[in-house]
């Protein structure tokens, strides 16, 4: 055995003769500072308050939804009916305002979130509502 690593020690040597060696790479980068406990604390935190009040990982236009049907005493399911009911319609008419202005969603896009209507019935519901405002 002792001759064989011999052997293999010369022919590498006449290989790599008048080779440049070999760089080693770099050390890695190091690791990015652990988050500080208070911070990893607070995020914990917040985010089972999020789960305990049921919004982690919801939708903006779906929390909007739920805080209407809540100020209505309302269902989602009777948010989005048919039922032609002025309770019902009143808070159609604020789902359809609020996710329009604060959220900047398209007439079709708020129809296909609140029971499938059309456009043109969001946008009467916005408009609608905006009168309302003005007369108070």
């Amino acid at each position: 055995m002792n001759d064989l690593q011999q052997h293999y020690k010369a022919v590498r040597a006449r290989l790599w003769a008048g080779a440049i060696p070999s760089v080693p790479p770099p050390p890695p980068p190091p690791p990015p500072p652990p988050l500080s406990i208070s911070m990893r604390e607070q995020f914990r935190e917040a985010h089972e308050l999020l789960k305990v009040a049921g919004v982690a990982g919801v939708p903006r236009w779906k929390l909007i939804l739920r805080e209407v049907c809540t100020l209505h005493s309302i269902t989602l399911d009777q948010l989005t009916s048919h039922n032609r009911s002025k309770k019902f319609i009143d808070a159609r008419m604020l789902a359809y305002y609020r996710l329009n202005k604060e959220l900047g969603l398209s007439l079709p896009q708020i129809g296909r979130y609140i029971g499938d209507r059309d456009h043109s019935t969001v946008f009467y519901g916005i408009k609608r509502y905006e009168s309302n405002i003005r007369r108070g």
